[in-house]
Parts: structure tokens; C-alpha cells; sequence
């Protein structure tokens, strides 16, 4: 368990996730990617880099108006930093597939919370590394920011913000039904509470998990499970051509209180350049 680092005071935990660094539609910093194809000779590719680029405007200026009602105290990296080598789609989908130059891209958005603290998780091998893990490159970038005081990466990891509890980790099930997707995330609590009863894991207040890019959560007055939206938009060949759920684009804020409990908001863009639009010959 990451312990929190000063005593006393509202703490501001802000996770983000499945950022995806290096494909055309996600996040993109300005210098990655700075010239958009033509429309006229590439069609899906103008559409998809567009979108990367917004995310990012977007992203920006919504954090920036988080930290000016509170500073944050801990960023938490759900996983998928990068998009990785794009081996499946012959890498057609990519800015670049130099995976360092990914995670350089995605330092910048880590940084861009100013949070002293970084707690990150390792994401899915097809993208991060099947056979090395450049999320361990990214915390020694991390670790070389001079107003970041502390890394911790990790593949299961739990939280202690003030007096609430996360259970943090990349995968979750998802479901291709929408009355189903809040499914797995009530397994998930359902395995913490056996796990805790064997006094191998914390329990839990709150359940973290990333990977599905879509938000959705379940919960009592126990607990709480939340499946997070992700900094990667639509435009996948594979999202495009073979899912049919929604894509939930954000990320999520929880303030904790020194006397218990907690208040969080999912912060979800709504981009227009993600609308079909309808076509008439």
C-alpha cells in the first residue's frame, strides 16, 4: 500500500488512463504529429489525428481549471501509456512506433497535473511490451522530473488518500451488452472482500480498473467500482470495424476528506470531431 505522503487536508487524487501515446487518436502533445494528412488522400487518418490533437486541447484545459479549485496531491496511470509497435494493423495507425519516443509523449501529459506524486500500473503487453515493460522506462523519466517527489509503479497496487482506500489495477472484464458492463466490476469488489477476508489484501473503498474505454460504475454504501474513460478516442481499425459499444473519453478527480469519505467526478470530453456524420451522394 502507497501511503500518503503529508497529513491533514483535502487530498486530490486524479487518475488517468489508457493513454495510448503514438496512435493517431489519442492524446497527442503539440510536436508529435504536428502535420494532419489531407482529407482528400487520407480520409480516416485526417479524422483520426484530429481527434488526438483535440483530446489533448481538451485535456489541457480542463486540468488546468481542476488545479486552480485544488491543487493535486497524486496522479494515478491506470495503464496503457502507449499504443506500442501496432503490429496487428501493420502499424497504419501510428504517429510513430518508437516506443521511447511514445513514452516521452506521454511523460509530458503525466506532468502536465504538477502532482508530486505518481502511482502508475503496468497496462496490456500487446502495447506496452510482450517482452519488456516500457512502463519501467517511464518511471525513470518520471523520477528525473524535478517536482515529482515520489514513483511507484506497480501491476496491483492499493492507495491510502487520507482515510479511503483504492484498489487499483489495469484490466477488467467488459461486456458487449450494456446492462452487463457494471458486471465485472462488481465481481471485482466481490474477489477484494475474499482476498481481505484471507488478510492478504486491504479492503477496499474504492475499485479502479481501466481498459474497456468506457465508463461506467456500481457500488453501495460500502463501496464503490469504476470502470474509467480513457485519452484515446475513437478511430481503431479494430474499434471500428468490429465493436459496436460507446467510447468514453476523460478522466476522473476524487478528493478525499482528513475525517473519511470522498467526492468524485468522471471529467468527459465531448468532442465533435468523434460524430458520424450521415452521407448523401
Amino acid at each position: 500500500m502507497v501511503k500518503a505522503t503529508t497529513k491533514g487536508g483535502i487530498r486530490r487524487v486524479v487518475f488517468i488512463n489508457d493513454l495510448h501515446c503514438g496512435h493517431d487518436a489519442a492524446i497527442t502533445p503539440p510536436g508529435y504529429g504536428v502535420v494532419i494528412p489531407s482529407k482528400k488522400d487520407f480520409p480516416r487518418r485526417h479524422k483520426t489525428c484530429q481527434v488526438g490533437h483535440a483530446i489533448y486541447e481538451w485535456f489541457m484545459a480542463d486540468l488546468a481549471a481542476v488545479r486552480r479549485e485544488r491543487p493535486i496531491t497524486t496522479v494515478v496511470v491506470v495503464g496503457d501509456v502507449i499504443d506500442g509497435r501496432g503490429e496487428r494493423s501493420g502499424s497504419t495507425e501510428l504517429l510513430t512506433t518508437d516506443r521511447f519516443i511514445q513514452c516521452r509523449m506521454a511523460k509530458k501529459i503525466i506532468t502536465a497535473t504538477k502532482a508530486p506524486n505518481v502511482l502508475m500500473t503496468y497496462g496490456t503487453a500487446y502495447h506496452t511490451g510482450e517482452h519488456e515493460d516500457f512502463e519501467d522506462y517511464l518511471r525513470d523519466l518520471l523520477e528525473c522530473t524535478p517536482h515529482i517527489k515520489r514513483v511507484k509503479l506497480g501491476a496491483h497496487e492499493w492507495l491510502k488518500e487520507n482515510r479511503t482506500v483504492f484498489d487499483i489495477k489495469h484490466h477488467a472484464g467488459g461486456s458487449t451488452i450494456p446492462h452487463g458492463r457494471a458486471t465485472p466490476l462488481a465481481r471485482e469488489k466481490l474477489w477484494n472482500l475474499i482476498w481481505a477476508d484471507r488478510k492478504e489484501q486491504p479492503n477496499a473503498d474504492v475499485l479502479i480498473r481501466a481498459h474497456t474505454h468506457y465508463h461506467v460504475y456500481v457500488g453501495d454504501r460500502k463501496y464503490l467500482s469504476i470502470s474509467l474513460p480513457a485519452l484515446q478516442g475513437m478511430g481503431s481499425k479494430y474499434g471500428a470495424r468490429r465493436c459496436s459499444g460507446t467510447v468514453d473519453v476523460g478522466y476522473t478527480v476524487f478528493d478525499t476528506y482528513p475525517g473519511g469519505g470522498y467526492t468524485w467526478e468522471a471529467r468527459l470530453a465531448d468532442l465533435p470531431q468523434q460524430k458520424a456524420k450521415v452521407i448523401e451522394f
